[in-house]
């Protein structure tokens, strides 16, 4: 199981939102078991006044999403786990 962390538009994610994004969803992988997650994905993407990050997660025949908006990229993550 990989944790993808993409950029959408002219936004290319470095390596500290990738850390952090990891960081931050090791505890919903925990919570699910990592044997039954297939695929985890995090698109981030800037607009001009806000963030947004979508988290989609496949676990088990089932699809969990997380969408959400914030102020900065980190506060985004935070809010969709």
């Amino acid at each position: 199981m990989k944790i993808e962390v993409l950029g959408k538009g002219n936004f290319t994610p470095g390596q500290h939102i990738e850390d952090y994004a990891n960081k931050r969803l090791a505890k919903v992988i925990k919570l699910f078991g990592e044997d039954q997650i297939n695929t985890v994905r995090v698109l981030c993407k800037i607009y001009k006044d806000h963030h947004k990050v979508e988290i989609t997660i496949t676990a088990g025949g089932n699809i969990i999403r997380a969408e959400v908006d914030g102020i900065d990229m980190y506060a985004a993550i935070d809010l969709a786990v």
